[in-house]
């Protein structure tokens, strides 16, 4: 007897594609099994989890699509060497530094704390080739959609814990003293301004460019871009700054683009102010520093609603270039900052308040130039020329910390670090000059790849970037990274 098989469309796999990128970006950043104690393993297991299910599935119906079906591969999958290259040479740098490594286990899984091992990052990698090569162009724009709303939603836990409500119930699992670096749905607050990094430039833009659900976006944008108060971290504000920056620089931009952007900055001010007032009459969960100690003041926020005031009657009364005048803000922005770390570190001379954000030394970014002094010292001195080349293993880092500079750090920081905080020096530690370099070159190749076909995946990569620099990977920020990685290096045609 004769048996028909039932046709599978190529769509099948799409939608299975997609299906996977929804539960990454929108599950991943929300998901949690036991509170604050088991985050990361909850979601560095459920990552693994949905990335290897989605693998299998995705492989048996390209067999069966190909074999069975007798359809040819480009019916449903896409292919670039170059995007390959790129994946396939740092995963070969991490696999080659975690077989030449000082502890092979611990750099497979990673240490507990941070999941930052081989696996996971052949998860990234995975996960980066199955949304690269099956989900459709179509099927972006709600993907990025879902992703606002798992990011609005963490904002909005963000909020409520700031004034000490706790509705999930996570920092009963927390020791009090050390509260003040835990928020939202994905702990410490470094992840939480990484998290915002990904989805605030792709509200910005569409707040500014959207034909429809302009309204939503607006309000996306405002609350989004607001909630940077409560990551408390000077990494992100620069992070906000930069990548809107690279939104409002774009061709496109008109005087009715910029009256609404300083709408939507205009209602972040209100929010601040808001905020600001509302610390005088209710707790919250720890004092606000640096630039948002600053912005929560109703003086601060009131000068900037003012400000954003004047800049909406200047473009309506004006034919003032857009373009020309944030490209002239942005040139004298990139200015003023090398003025001032050269005038702060080659002259030495000092700016009051701006020491500690442009004065480089040990203290510098909560001790963070310490570390970062004792970790290249060490690269450059006790490497040898096998380890500066691949490495020392993924996540091995805390071997050249601890116990060696554990009582001093200590000391100026009231705990020890147990990476570089810094995802560009972690990578050179842990995969060397070659892992280091295929690196950048990933990073390069889809900030590139993206900034003539969608400029809020370029804004949000490079936003990501800053962020990480004073920062690392963590799994369940890290995912999202690679897969908008892969909506970039899908390309201009796709789109």
């Amino acid at each position: 007897m004769k048996v028909t098989l039932p046709a599978l469309h190529c769509k099948g796999i799409q939608l299975l594609a997609a299906a996977y990128a929804f539960s990454i970006l929108f599950i991943l950043p929300l998901y949690a099994d036991d509170g604050l104690i088991l985050l990361v393993r909850s979601k560095g297991n459920m990552f693994l989890f949905s990335t290897c299910v989605s693998a299998l599935a995705a492989f048996f119906l390209v067999v069966y699509h190909r074999f069975f079906q007798r359809q040819r591969f480009p019916s449903f999958f896409r292919f670039s060497a170059r995007a390959y290259f790129h994946v396939g040479f740092i995963f070969l740098c991490y696999t080659i530094s975690t077989l030449l490594s000082r502890n092979p286990t611990l750099s497979f899984f990673g240490l507990d704390s941070r999941l930052n091992g081989w696996l996971m990052f052949a998860g990234c990698c995975l996960c980066y080739c199955l949304v690269f090569s099956f989900v459709s162009a179509r099927h972006i724009s709600g993907l990025l959609g879902a992703m606002l709303c798992s990011i609005s939603l963490a904002s909005f836990i963000a909020w409520l814990n700031l004034f000490c409500i706790d509705p999930l119930g996570y920092y009963s699992y927390v020791d009090p003293s050390a509260r003040h670096q835990f928020i939202s749905t994905v702990g410490n607050i470094n992840f939480f301004g990484a998290l915002l990094c990904l989805g605030a430039p792709y509200a910005l833009y569409q707040a500014l460019f959207a034909a429809r659900h302009t309204r939503l976006y607006f309000a996306c944008a405002v609350f989004l871009s607001g909630s940077f108060l409560v990551s408390n971290s000077d990494g992100p504000w620069l992070s906000l700054l930069f990548a809107s920056f690279i939104i409002l620089c774009d061709k496109k931009i008109t005087s009715k683009h910029a009256k609404r952007f300083f709408s939507i900055l205009f209602f972040c001010f209100c929010i601040w102010l808001l905020t600001g007032l509302l610390m005088y009459v209710l707790p919250i969960y720890a004092p606000m520093r640096t630039v948002s100690a600053i912005l929560c003041r109703p003086a601060a926020a009131l000068a900037g609603m003012l400000l954003c005031a004047c800049f909406v009657f200047l473009f309506d009364k004006t034919h003032l270039s857009a373009r020309l005048f944030f490209r002239g803000c942005f040139g004298l922005t990139v200015f003023l900052f090398g003025a001032f770390f050269i005038l702060c570190n080659a002259f030495h001379w000092s700016l009051g308040p701006l020491d500690s954000l442009f004065q480089f030394g040990p203290q510098w970014g909560s001790n963070r130039g310490y570390v970062w002094g004792r970790l290249m010292y060490r690269y450059f001195t006790e490497f040898s020329p096998l380890e500066q080349l691949f490495g020392i293993g993924p996540d091995m880092v805390n071997d050249l910390i601890n116990p060696v500079y554990t009582q001093y750090i200590v000391t100026l920081n009231g705990t020890t670090f147990d990476s570089a905080h810094n995802e560009f020096l972690q990578t050179l530690l842990c995969t060397g000059a070659a892992g280091f370099f295929f690196w950048l070159s990933f990073l390069l190749f889809h900030i590139r790849r993206s900034r003539h076909t969608a400029p809020y995946l370029t804004a949000s990569l490079i936003a990501y970037c800053i962020q990480s620099f004073f920062s690392i990977h963590f799994p369940g920020i890290f995912p999202l990274f690679f897969v908008l990685c892969g909506f970039a290096a899908i390309g201009k045609k796709q789109f």
